[in-house]
């Protein structure tokens, strides 16, 4: 018999997608150990009854002689003991009572019998507890003796007369009890009633007007697409549910993501080719404004302190001449997988996202996007496989504060991404096996705090690169290539923070460490450097660690020549070759070790012969 099967490997439940539920599937030996364990555990939940009550019996014989002692006690005791052992019996009769009958029946009984018999039985029964409560008090007194007298005088007349009076009025008020009873359940009934009756005619003209919104939206009058529009976002705002919103929401993306005629597809034509076909350029103009309208409405809504920011939006492919999201609040899911950005303004400027934004397999063509002061929150933002070209991406004021962000295997070319006057904390970046051709990137924000950024296996070509180090995180570009690209580090590496360029490639490229003061922190390169230079220019060494270990130096320059100080700290040539770097003599008393340097008379690598 096979061991049962791990919980976490076991097939998704009825909500789970269907893609996952179809990639599993158990082996007999683990349906059997399943089927064995839901039988011990039905044979431990019917077993829980007898243990309980073996554990009750164990406890009373444990403590019988307490318990013999104190009701001997108590029954001695002629009024006080016998009254509380009376109340004691009645909480624990009650108790049980509660457990094992059902009182609903009784409930349901009184609203379904007749007025007068519910009256009548409910007198028996005040009647019978009253007598219940006379017998007890007699009984608890020690029974005296009950005498009756053969002459009846008017005094005792008269108090009989009260009391009979005391009685009636009394039955007379619980027959007003029930009657009241009666009448506010019924009451209550009838509310509910019409509280789901309207609840049903609410559903029921939402879904009406619904299908007119759908059936407008699809229409070729322009007017009447605008008008399934508003009626489409009145029905958002009116939804009964979160779940009839988001069917609604579902449909105005819809519309976005539709695509032109597929004969005229959006982005393939040419206008100035087509002038004189004039109703093919109004109904291409009319389409443009019909999204624009929808998104327009989604704008004005996620302004608002409205249900609309908790609702998911999916772009998905859809086409975009130009878009305007600024001051979007998005605390929901926000697909743009596979939507492409044409030539344009698109702005998410003072946008906020909370949940995800999904820009994967995204287009960006000769694009203007900005994302100036946009909030990225704890979110996760993606952009995999996503492709710019010719475009300009802007972060000035943009807040990145614990989110994720993902640009793995993208591709651009001849692309701005500028995060100048950003703030940026703990954000975690990833952009794996990405590629980009003369790009100029710089990450220069206002703050830079923790986080990581990892270029593993990226490749750089003809292109800039500024970096502001992150104060206590790490930078890394691990097995990464660079062509033709100019990289240039920019202030303070505190202790905590790592830029390293390990097991690199690099040709006719330019490494400059500008400015910064090394205060701690970490700097690394290894690989192999062609046609290429390190410069660490007006730079201040104090406590940092540099490491150039096992780099092959072809052709390439690394120089100490403009350190301003260097004090503390260490720097690493274990295993380097090639040329010998220039201005050893700044740095001499920090090195640790001399790499295999060339020198016209042949290698060197002795401190002396190096210096």
């Amino acid at each position: 018999m096979g061991k049962p099967p791990n919980p976490d490997s076991r097939p998704p439940s009825r909500g789970a997608s269907s893609s996952t539920s179809a990639s599993y599937c158990w082996s007999s030996e683990e349906i059997q150990a399943e089927l064995q364990q839901r039988a011990r555990r039905q044979r431990l939940k019917a077993q829980r009854p007898a243990l309980a009550t073996l554990a009750v019996l164990m406890i009373g014989l444990g403590f019988y002689p307490l318990l013999a002692v104190a009701v001997a006690y108590l029954w001695s005791q002629p009024k006080a003991g016998h009254v509380l052992l009376l109340i004691l019996g009645a909480v624990i009769f009650i108790g049980l009572s509660k457990r094992k009958f059902d009182f609903s029946a009784i409930r349901i009984w009184s609203l379904e019998a007749g007025l007068g018999k519910v009256i009548a039985v409910t007198c028996a029964l005040i009647l019978g507890l009253v007598l219940a409560l006379f017998s007890s008090a007699w009984w608890v007194v020690g029974a005296p003796e009950i005498s009756f007298s053969e002459v009846v005088s008017p005094s005792s007349m008269e108090k009989l007369l009260l009391r009979v009076a005391g009685v009636v009025g009394g039955l007379a008020l619980v027959s007003a009890l029930v009657i009241n009873y009666r009448k506010q359940h019924t009451n209550e009934i009838q509310i509910r009633i019409a509280e789901q009756q309207e609840q049903r005619d609410q559903r029921q003209t939402w879904n009406e007007n619904f299908r007119s919104a759908a059936e407008m939206l699809s229409d070729d009058h322009p007017a009447q697409r605008d008008a399934g529009i508003y009626l489409m976002s009145f029905l958002v705002d009116t939804a009964p549910s979160m779940n009839q919103a988001q069917v609604a929401v579902d449909v105005l993306c819809g519309r976005v993501r539709s695509s032109f005629d597929p004969k005229r597809p959006i982005g393939d034509i040419s206008l100035d080719e087509r002038s004189e076909q004039e109703e093919f350029i109004r109904e291409y103009n009319a389409e443009v404004k019909f999204r624009e309208t929808i998104i327009r409405l989604f704008r004005d809504r996620l302004h608002s302190d409205s249900g609309w920011q908790a609702l998911s939006y999916d772009f998905t492919g859809a086409i975009f001449p130009q878009l305007d999201f600024s001051g979007s609040d998005f605390s929901g899911e926000v697909s743009f997988r596979g939507a492409v950005f044409l030539g344009g303004q698109h702005s998410f400027w003072n946008a906020t996202f909370r949940g995800s934004v999904d820009f994967t397999g995204a287009q960006f063509k000769q694009a203007l996007v900005y994302f100036d002061d946009a909030n990225f929150a704890s979110c996760e933002a993606l952009f995999v496989r996503s492709k710019f070209s010719d475009s300009h991406f802007t972060f000035p004021g943009c807040m990145f504060d614990r989110a994720r962000v993902d640009a793995s295997w993208s591709q651009a070319k001849n692309t701005t991404v500028d995060f100048t006057g950003s703030q940026i904390h703990g954000t975690q970046w990833s952009f794996i096996s990405a590629k980009y051709e003369d790009c100029e990137i710089m990450i220069d924000p206002v703050k830079f705090t923790g986080g990581s950024m990892h270029f593993q296996r990226a490749i750089f070509t003809s292109g800039n690169f500024l970096l502001v180090p992150p104060r206590a995180g790490i930078v890394e570009f691990e097995r990464s290539y660079f062509h033709n690209i100019q990289i240039s580090l920019h202030g303070p590496m505190v202790e905590g923070t790592y830029v390293g360029f390990p097991m690199i490639t690099a040709k006719e490229s330019n490494f400059n460490i500008m400015h910064p003061d090394l205060l701690g922190g970490e700097f690394e390169v290894s690989g192999t450097l062609s046609d290429s230079s390190i410069s660490f220019f007006r730079s201040k060494l104090s406590g940092s660690k540099i490491f150039l270990t096992n780099v092959e130096l072809h052709e390439t320059e690394v120089s100490f020549a403009e350190i301003v100080e260097a004090t503390g700290g260490s720097v690493d040539f274990t295993r380097s070759t090639g040329r010998c770097p220039e201005g050893l003599e700044n740095i001499q008393s920090i090195i640790v070790a001399y790499g295999n340097w060339d020198s016209p008379g042949g290698p060197r690598s002795t401190r002396a012969e190096s210096l």
